[in-house]
């Protein structure tokens, strides 16, 4: 059985007691940004969900924590972690009373990114420091001998699943598996003394963007009287590469992207609730996108089951350190499998990048040959612990370059109409191949996909809400040219502010138009992702502003993201 610990818990930091939703951040104020009002602190809960339950094992699960924890229970220390990205757990059964009044308390450390550039944060030296419990928390109630992971990996001949079964002791234990499909009906049941099995799957139906079809796998522990489950969901689903083309489910797709940053107004590095998330991505699907590039952060099981269940593709950019060194080479490493082991059943998952744009190792024109061979080594060692997702090594913008891909994918940003002949021949040029992408010569013919572009235009102030015009972001010390309603106002007291931004953002939507049709008049090319899918501080070039409200006119870009140019 799993418990979410999510909610209020008490945080004291500064001999300050707030109150903290988690998953959550640390607040950040305008006088403390980019970091958040302190970097050091303790939580408690009270675990009374573990109240009289004996005879069972209580393990606690991190989905993430930033940047470093010590976990107690009852004053003792059960362990600690370091890495503000990763899942991790810890055995607390010795340590419990199961009175209803165990003490659980996490005291979290962070850094003043400013200090620390080797550090893995992603983008949080441009957004803001993360600190704290940023993703769930969980209570895993199981029996002496229970199922840590299960995946689900479906065959080429799309009639078949292979599943792994992961035993808490790392050996192999007689189970009992049942499959029901959407409609709840049992499709499949049977009984193995194998971790790894090979299913038929009667009938299958496909997941896809246009059908996002869902199974759902229990497997039960049948052995020395235990009763151990777990349960997961799954779509029937392939997703490789074939010369330039990308085939889902073996027919060609062509991706019609944009990236998504997944900063909040009042949440900021967290996810907000799935009410929200529905809401979000469902725009998604309303402007015509079939996959979202979730940008240098992992994303937490939320995003990825509304994701599986509206049918949106998701691409996920590893996040990265200003400057590599042995550890944070490690760490990213270590992420990469994380990745794979909490995420791979999710048919939405299709897409990985170990590097975006060069940010870390020196990939350019006079590169690091230790980076070069260290990305060249991770990107073979990807390919060999996982070959059910697409990799890429580095999405490469001017001056930066691929090493080994199964994409040759490139950023490029020429502002519509001042670029247009550039945009036009720099296009041309990468869909012939004449565009240098690689360091070397790439060794086969690959997909092309034009990663990152985009047009600037303006949000209204008379759609913002919450914490937008007080957040640091807009108001911090790091983006200056930020535009909040005030600067807008400044600069538009000559014309009517409304017409402005209008005229911004119907700018923002003829661009994109513009250089959508002319990416689509090249066939070489198998998609693009638009940079960005919201608004996020002085990047105002999202398809919605940062409360997620859909601009006008760029609500009409779905007319562009379509199969059939109108």
């Amino acid at each position: 059985m799993k418990i979410k610990l999510n909610g209020i818990w008490d945080f004291t930091c500064k001999n300050k007691k707030l109150k903290i939703d988690i998953p959550g951040c640390i607040p950040i104020t305008k006088e403390s940004f980019p970091n958040p009002i302190c970097l050091s602190g303790t939580y408690k809960r009270t675990l009374s969900e573990v109240r009289d339950i004996r005879g069972k094992h209580i393990i606690l699960v991190f989905h993430a924590v930033d940047y470093e924890s010590h976990v107690f229970i009852n004053g003792e220390k059960v362990g600690e972690h370091v890495g503000g990205f990763d899942s991790f757990s810890f055995d607390i059964t010795n340590y419990l009373k199961f009175d209803g009044h165990d003490l659980l308390e996490v005291k979290a450390t962070d850094f003043d990114l400013k200090k620390y550039p080797e550090r893995v944060t992603g983008k949080q030296n441009w957004y803001g420091n993360a600190f704290g419990i940023w993703q769930a928390v969980e209570l895993w109630i199981v029996d002496s001998i229970y199922i840590k992971n299960v995946r689900v990996i479906p065959q080429e001949d799309l009639k078949s699943i292979k599943i792994e079964i992961m035993h808490s002791d790392g050996k192999a234990h007689p189970v009992e598996i049942s499959i029901k499909d959407k409609e709840n009906n049992l499709i499949y049941s049977g009984k193995s003394d194998y971790d790894k099995l090979l299913i038929g799957i009667p009938n299958p139906k496909l997941w896809s963007p246009q059908n996002p079809y869902l199974y759902q796998l229990e497997i039960k522990v049948i052995e020395y009287g235990t009763n151990d489950r777990y349960i997961t969901r799954f779509g029937v689903r392939t997703i490789k590469t074939q010369g330039d083309q990308i085939f889902l489910n073996n027919k060609p797709i062509y991706l019609f992207g944009a990236l998504d940053q997944n900063f909040y107004t009042d949440t900021h590095y967290t996810l907000p609730r799935k009410e929200y998330l529905l809401s979000e991505l469902g725009k998604a699907k309303d402007l015509g996108l079939n996959l979202l590039r979730y940008h240098v952060k992992i994303p937490d099981d939320e995003y990825l089951n509304v994701a599986d269940e509206l049918g949106i593709l998701i691409w996920v950019d590893l996040p990265y350190a200003q400057i590599l060194n042995a550890d944070s080479k490690a760490y990213i490493k270590k992420l990469f499998y994380n990745l794979i082991e909490r995420h791979s059943n999710h048919p939405s998952f299709i897409m990985i990048s170990l590097i975006n744009e060069s940010w870390g190792p020196n990939l350019g024109d006079e590169p690091s040959k230790e980076d070069v061979k260290w990305l060249s080594m991770f990107y073979k060692q990807a390919k060999e612990q996982d070959s059910s997702h697409i990799i890429i090594d580095n999405s490469p913008c001017n001056g930066n370059y691929h090493i080994e891909s199964d994409i040759d994918d490139y950023h490029f940003y020429h502002t519509f109409p001042y670029h247009k002949k550039q945009w036009n021949e720099t296009i041309d040029k990468y869909a012939k191949g004449e565009k240098k992408t690689f360091l070397n010569k790439k060794k086969r013919k690959l997909p092309k996909i034009v990663s990152e572009f985009g047009i600037w235009g303006l949000s209204t102030p008379r759609t913002w809400k919450g914490f937008w015009e007080e957040n640091p972001i807009y108001i911090g010390k790091v983006f200056p040219h930020t535009l909040p309603k005030d600067a807008i106002s400044n600069i538009t007291n000559f014309i009517n502010i409304d017409e402005f931004i209008y005229m911004a953002n119907f700018t923002q939507f003829l661009g994109l138009k513009y250089e959508i049709e002319h990416i689509r008049l090249n066939p070489e090319i198998t998609g693009y992702v638009i940079t960005e899918f919201s608004d996020i501080g002085w990047e105002a070039n999202g398809l919605l502003d940062f409360n997620r409200n859909t601009k006008i006119p760029t609500e009409y870009i779905k007319y562009i993201n379509n199969s059939i140019l109108p």
